[in-house]
Formats: C-alpha cells, structure tokens, sequence
C-alpha cells in the first residue's frame, strides 16, 4: 500500500509528499472522542456490502486488503468501468 513506508513509492518514482494518507473502507475501529484512542471493534460490514467510486481524473489507486489481528483475510473485488 502506498500510505505505507514499503519502498513503492520509490518503485513507483513517486515523491513521499504526492502520497496522501489511506483510506479506509470498512475499517472495524471505534474512537473514543474524549480521548482519541482507537480500539478494535466487532462490527464488520454484511456480506455483499459495496462502495462505487468515481475518478473524475486519472489516477492511481492502490488496494490492499488487509486481515485484522488474528483474523482471516475476505476478498476483495474491483470492477473498473470505462466510460465511452
């Protein structure tokens, strides 16, 4: 994943400034408000769960689905749509 430090950037010739911060989709994570912190939750999105996006420019999309502690990983699918 390119928010990541694991060398894509590079690969990829691209400056660490140009890489945003990730996000998450579906990330089973509770915050405190009061303090912040950040705890594993059991909530977990139903099956067949979807988000369509839109790229209204090109772009560069990197994917990563990764396990929870402990977890096992599910699929992840990605249909590209071309429009003509």
């Amino acid at each position: 994943m390119l928010g990541k430090p694991d060398g894509s950037s590079e690969t990829l010739k691209i400056p660490p400034e140009d890489i945003p911060s990730t996000f998450n989709l579906f990330q089973t994570m509770k915050i405190d408000g009061e303090t912040g912190r950040m705890k594993y939750a059991n909530v977990k999105p139903k099956p067949g769960t979807y988000v369509d996006m839109k790229a209204e420019i090109d772009c560069l999309v990197a994917i990563s689905a990764c396990p929870q502690v402990g977890k096992a990983r599910d699929p992840v699918y990605v249909l590209i749509y071309v429009e003509e």
